[in-house]
Parts: structure tokens; C-alpha cells; sequence
């Protein structure tokens, strides 16, 4: 079973973002597909938005005030939401999601993989939670190190049977998978991340900035050179990357296998573009060898809804004033969070797709990036799936 990651604006090749497809991939062979199946992740992002000169982030105290004197701003302004394992009472989903979130989170910002022992106890909490669970197992007046080490316990019936030869798994006590989670959970619930003030907000500025800047580049780089030949066009630039791979994983797809193509963001704006031209198509079947068949895709925290409301898909719509699925996918699955902003619906605008919400447990900041750093995503995917 063949899988296409498509990502979204504003991803380039950094260590991080390396460590995070990394965590991915693992991910999804683990509880998606099996541990031989092809994982491809194009890479549009490094022909989108480049910038020739920069200089265009003020940074604090560079420039002559406009006004006389200093201005202040009060202390306590929250930039990040904190969550304490005491508020850990919704629900299972939220509380699994939390914990190994944060052990995620903190792996890929030290551009680590995950080590054996922390895939396998992310599959115990996928599979516990399939289980049902106990939802009397948690206290709302645990401490995060009571929290973590019920949660240890609650896992450990599910745990995947080591291989019968080899070294012994790493150790679930100190040093070990749980306390590497606690550590995760001590740092998302820190009270020092729960406040802010100006001074806070002057350290994140510059980098924020170029974020927001790389983000809208990309979209305004796409839509403006959208409909363009040549190396500055978007076929070459970002269109190629993901036909060489589409048409690879085509190609790899035996009798009975399933291809599955997950897109994120502003990756399912530009597939659905891809998947209804032509040319793209033309180009993938001729390279495959055969006609693209894809089983499964699923767009998450995406905007093609937006983009069919503002008209910018050039495609003919049906009586009832909508698109059509692309005609080489067999089921659409849209998937949005209420957090996350940057997620929309699909089914006021196309025919043939269906629209899930999931909670990521997480901010509005980190909302549109969390999903695949969920047990809950995983459990849920797998389900929908298997019902296909």
C-alpha cells in the first residue's frame, strides 16, 4: 500500500521539518500500512516563495521611535496555552494526545527520530484507545508525574510482544519511554510558558514574521504563477515534484494494494489542481505505466473549500453548483479542526467528499500542524480506512 505525503505552505527542508517526516513516516508504516510499504514525500516547498533581499522584519530597538518615550505593555498577555494534567478529565483521546504530543513535539524540535521503544508505546495508546480504554483510570487531581505513570500502567497490556531475539526493549521506568514523556508533559504544562508580556512577544517577532511572510509567499507565488510554463511556472516548480512521485507510487502499487494520498494544507489546494489537469495526469499515467487509481485520499487542516468559494478552481460545476471529486479518486476524506483556522469544509463546494472534525488538544498557534502527532488521528484513520 503505496502512501503520498503532500505538505503544506511554509515547509522547507530543515532539520526540524526532517525529523518530523521522519516521525511520520514511521507513524503511518507502523499503524497505517506496515513496515514495507513506500512512503513518498515531494517536496514542492523549495520552489515556492523566495526572497532576493529581506531587511523587511523591524526588529526591536533598531529604528528611531516614532513616538516620545517608551511605550510599555502589562505583563500576563498569554502568547501559548498550557494545558496542567489536572484538567486531563474529557476524555482519554485528549489525554493520550497531550502526553505523547508533547514527546513528539519535543523529539522533532531536537531533530531526533523516535527510538523503537517510543513507536511502540505509541502504538500501545493507538490500540488502547481502539479498546475503549478506562475512563476511571485518570484522576483530575493527578500531578503530571502521578498522570504519567497511570497512563504507563493503563499501556502496558498493549504494548507490541518484543521480537523473540535481539537486545531487550529500553526500559518503561526512569530513563526510559515514560519518563521521557514526563519530561514532555513538565515542559508543555511549565506555569513559565503561561505568561507572556511585550518582552516575550519582541523575542518571537522576527522569526513569527518571516513565518507569516513564507506562508502567504507561497500562496501568493502558486496563485500568481499558477497557470505558467517555463522553470518559473508552477508545473516545474511545484507541480513536478509531486508528479515524479505520485507516478512512482502508481507505478509500485501491486494487485490489491491500496494508494493512499494524504495532503495537508495548502498541499490539497495544489493537488486538487494537479489531480484535475490534463497534462498532470497525462504525464503521471505515461510515467507509471497505467491509469492513476488513488483508494483513499485524505486532506487535512486544508483550504481547497476556501479556494472553490473565491472561484479560483477553472473547473466546471454540476447542477447543484459544485465540483467534482477528481475522477481518479475513489474516496475523499476532508478533515478539520475547530482550533485550527486554516481548516475548512469541502462539502458545500464538492461533490463526493465527506468532512470530519477531530480535536487536536492543542492552541490555536499549534492547531494546524498537530494532527499527525495525535494517537487519536492514527486510531480514527485507521478506522475509516478499514471501512473503505
Amino acid at each position: 500500500m503505496p502512501l503520498v505525503f503532500v505538505h503544506g505552505v511554509a515547509t522547507r527542508q530543515t532539520p526540524k521539518y526532517r525529523a518530523e517526516v521522519e516521525q511520520r513516516d514511521a507513524l503511518f508504516r507502523r499503524l497505517v500500512m506496515g513496515q514495507f510499504h513506500p512512503i513518498f514525500d515531494p517536496d514542492w516547498g523549495s520552489g515556492a516563495v523566495r526572497f532576493a533581499k529581506g531587511g523587511w522584519v523591524p526588529e526591536p530597538g533598531a529604528d528611531e521611535a516614532f513616538a516620545m518615550g517608551a511605550a510599555t505593555v502589562a505583563d500576563g498577555a498569554s502568547v501559548a496555552a498550557a494545558v496542567a494534567a489536572s484538567d486531563l478529565s474529557p476524555g482519554l483521546d485528549l489525554a493520550l494526545d497531550l502526553a505523547f504530543g508533547a514527546l513528539l513535539a519535543e523529539r522533532a524540535a531536537a531533530g531526533q527520530p523516535l527510538s523503537e521503544a517510543e513507536l511502540a508505546a505509541f502504538e500501545a495508546g493507538v490500540k488502547y484507545l481502539e479498546d475503549g480504554g478506562d475512563k476511571t483510570a485518570f484522576s483530575g487531581r493527578e500531578t503530571d508525574s502521578q498522570f504519567v505513570a497511570t497512563l504507563e500502567d493503563e499501556l502496558a497490556p498493549f504494548a507490541p510482544q518484543p521480537p523473540q531475539a535481539g537486545p531487550a526493549p529500553e526500559g518503561m521506568g526512569a530513563g526510559g519511554v515514560f519518563s521521557a514523556i514526563g519530561r514532555a508533559v513538565k515542559t508543555l504544562t511549565d506555569p513559565l510558558r503561561n505568561g507572556a508580556s511585550d518582552a516575550g512577544l519582541r523575542l518571537v517577532r522576527v522569526p513569527l514574521s518571516k513565518a507569516v511572510a513564507t506562508f502567504l509567499g507561497d500562496i501568493f507565488v502558486y496563485l500568481r504563477w499558477r497557470q505558467t510554463d517555463g522553470d518559473a511556472g508552477t508545473y516545474n516548480r511545484i507541480f513536478q515534484p509531486i508528479v515524479t512521485d505520485l507516478a512512482e507510487a502508481a507505478r509500485q502499487a501491486g494487485p490489491g494494494d491500496k494508494l493512499v494520498v494524504v495532503a495537508h494544507s495548502l498541499g490539497a489546494v495544489i493537488l486538487y489542481d494537479l489531480l484535475t489537469d490534463d497534462r498532470a495526469l497525462q504525464a503521471i499515467e505515461a510515467a507509471a505505466g497505467k491509469p492513476l487509481a488513488i483508494d483513499a485520499w485524505i486532506t487535512v487542516g486544508a483550504q481547497p473549500g476556501l479556494f472553490a468559494d473565491m472561484g479560483l478552481y477553472d473547473r466546471p460545476t454540476d447542477a447543484d453548483g459544485k465540483l467534482a471529486r477528481p475522477a481518479c479518486v475513489k474516496a475523499w476524506l476532508n478533515v478539520f479542526d475547530y482550533t485550527d483556522v486554516l481548516s475548512f469544509r469541502t462539502t458545500p463546494f464538492f461533490s463526493g467528499v465527506e468532512d470530519f472534525s477531530f480535536d487536536n488538544v492543542s492552541g490555536a498557534l499549534e492547531a494546524h500542524t498537530a494532527y499527525f502527532q495525535r494517537p487519536a488521528f492514527y486510531k480514527r484513520l485507521r478506522a475509516r480506512l478499514n471501512a473503505l
